[in-house]
């Protein structure tokens, strides 16, 4: 009797112990990755949408610059392009923004910019006169006008409306111009990394490194997502723009 009761106590010693072990794990767990998170995922997030913004406030400095020591200080279409790609080295270090042939990239993902040119109109109003896209899935930067909403964006192509539905932060006054600068990192599904693995195949964590994060994307067009964008809102040098779209 007394060895069965030994036994009994071992038994229930031992089964309280595992209790106890799995209740730590339950809560060890979560503990665990909430530390991922705050010390590896966050840092990694906001230093990707710092990057992102820097990205977009060297673009504009380079645009106001280049073509300081020409006769001809219009910026061009092509400009807009080099500008993008020179912007890009600070997260694209060497030429690994070039895709390793169309539509294979060293990191999956690659730049996109769109720039609104806005003129403040009578009233309070303010109006789009034309927009540029700007993007690197070649051997070189592709670079075009539009004259029409983009769903790609979050700034919208408005004619004689109200400055903050252009964009939350635009404010214009009568006769000002001012441009928007959106740089993003532009994923498509449809697109491959350079080893060859489809892009489809690789979750948003993986691609950017994250270890449990998710990045959401910021707007979407049909199998392409954007991701950090950075935003600048600038007065542009005199005579680099004009109501006449760049060439």
């Amino acid at each position: 009797a007394s060895k069965a009761k030994r036994s009994w106590y071992l038994s229930h010693i031992i089964g309280r112990k595992k209790g106890a072990i799995l209740i730590e794990i339950a809560f060890s767990i979560p503990v665990f990755l909430i530390l991922i998170y705050y010390l590896h995922d966050l840092p990694k997030l906001q230093r990707w949408q710092k990057q992102m913004q820097f990205l977009s406030q060297e673009m504009v400095q380079i645009l106001q610059t280049m073509s300081q020591q020409r006769s001809d200080k219009s910026i061009t279409l092509q400009d807009c392009a080099y500008a993008l790609q020179s912007a890009c080295l600070s997260v694209f270090p060497g030429r690994s923004v070039i895709p390793l042939r169309e539509y294979y990239f060293p990191f999956g993902f690659y730049p996109e910019c769109y720039m609104y040119y806005v003129v403040g109109e009578p009233n309070g109003r303010a109006s789009v006169k034309w927009m540029m896209s700007a993007y690197v899935v070649r051997a070189t930067c592709h670079s075009e006008i539009l004259y029409k909403d983009y769903v790609a964006s979050r700034v919208r192509y408005r004619v004689n409306a109200v400055p903050s539905t252009i964009y939350p932060d635009l404010t214009i006054q009568e006769g000002e111009v001012k441009l928007i600068l959106e740089c993003y990192l532009r994923y498509s599904m449809n697109y491959r990394f350079s080893d060859g693995r489809l892009c489809r195949n690789v979750p948003f964590r993986e691609v950017f490194g994250f270890l449990s994060h998710t990045p959401s994307h910021d707007v979407y067009n049909s199998s392409r997502y954007n991701f950090f964008g950075g935003v600048v809102i600038f007065t542009p040098v005199d005579g680099l723009f004009s109501e006449e779209a760049p060439q």
